[in-house]
């Protein structure tokens, strides 16, 4: 049986919001945070405030470090770490 099984989105974030780890979603090419759980936002040293700003906005220290630059990659070519 071959059947898959949507999520909505809202379902999506539920599941990321109960997760212990740090976990975030990212709304267009410059990183735009859309969510970020509670272990993200630990992680970051940051509030929910954080919603609709960008990565590097967010944490200027990240500017132009690798890890920024493997996040839009993973944006723009689906690669994963």
């Amino acid at each position: 049986m071959n059947e898959q099984i949507g999520l909505e989105q809202n379902q999506l974030l539920q599941i990321l919001q109960a997760i212990p780890e740090a976990a975030a979603v990212y709304s267009y090419a410059d990183l735009t945070i859309a969510f970020a759980n509670e272990g993200m936002l630990l992680l970051w040293g940051k509030d929910q405030d954080v919603s609709d700003s960008t990565f590097e906005a967010v944490l200027p220290e990240m500017a132009g470090q690798p890890f920024t630059g493997l996040l839009k990659e993973g944006w723009f070519i689906g690669k994963t770490c």
